[in-house]
């Protein structure tokens, strides 16, 4: 049984770190499916491989990036959060993820946040593409079979790229280094891949096939509020449930 000292200093190691992923972009989209950007209707030729790309957001995305930012303020103040004071604001340095972290803010008024307080990072990036960069997964499946296990095996490295452990690694250890350089709240934009590596780092203590888990239910624009101990470097996701 745990002494009321223990249980201090467990809650004095704890962080929160918000992660949250970018809106959808004309990347996400299924083929022939049609898309706006700009009020301009465009059809999909497919789901493409992002990496690194400069890809940004589609009118559909920047929607649910307003729908995210009202859905996130309700749920912080839910949880005591009520000040720009007690945020840090991280995000990847790709346009998507800087649109989504824009739209979050401005659809988040009472907390006063400060957009140009937020630091971009390259640690908190999508999963290098390497040289599949902006390819359709479709053409690149017909090319090589062999790179549908990106989306099964942590391992699995893209041709010059990185596997989901290499970003995982990458973005969970540059989490874990600034969670405990601060007693802020993270809000942290990223991508897909990027939070299924860093939740399987955080909740397995190390990057595997586990990560694979919550693979599809990661949606755009919609988060997850992790409770990170700075004294194990682990985490537990505590929303959603």
């Amino acid at each position: 049984m745990k002494t009321v000292n223990e249980e201090e200093n467990r809650r004095a190691g704890e962080r929160r770190i918000i992660l949250i992923r970018h809106g959808q972009t004309p990347d996400n989209v299924e083929k022939h499916l049609p898309y706006k950007v700009g009020g301009r209707t465009e059809f999909s030729k497919g789901p493409v491989i992002s990496g690194h790309n400069r890809v940004g957001l589609t009118d559909e995305g920047v929607r649910q990036c307003t729908a995210g930012g009202e859905r996130l303020a309700r749920h912080l103040r839910d949880t005591g959060i009520t000040s720009s004071e007690q945020l840090m604001l991280l995000t990847s340095d790709l346009p998507r993820t800087q649109q989504t972290l824009a739209k979050f803010v401005a659809a988040m008024p009472g907390f006063g946040l400060d957009l140009g307080t937020a630091k971009l990072h390259e640690e908190l990036r999508e999963r290098d593409a390497g040289e599949l960069e902006g390819t359709l997964r479709e053409e690149a499946l017909r090319e090589d079979p062999s790179i549908a296990q990106a989306f099964t095996d942590a391992t699995y490295r893209y041709r010059g790229g990185e596997s989901l452990v290499d970003c995982g690694y990458r973005a969970g250890g540059f989490l874990s280094a600034v969670a405990r350089s601060v007693t802020k709240t993270l809000v942290v934009v990223t991508h897909e891949i990027t939070i299924l590596g860093v939740l399987g780092m955080f909740e397995n203590g190390e990057v595997n096939d586990k990560a694979w888990r919550r693979k599809g239910h990661v949606g755009n624009a919609e988060f997850f509020d992790v409770a990170f101990n700075c004294n194990t470097l682990l985490g537990r996701v505590t929303y959603p449930a």
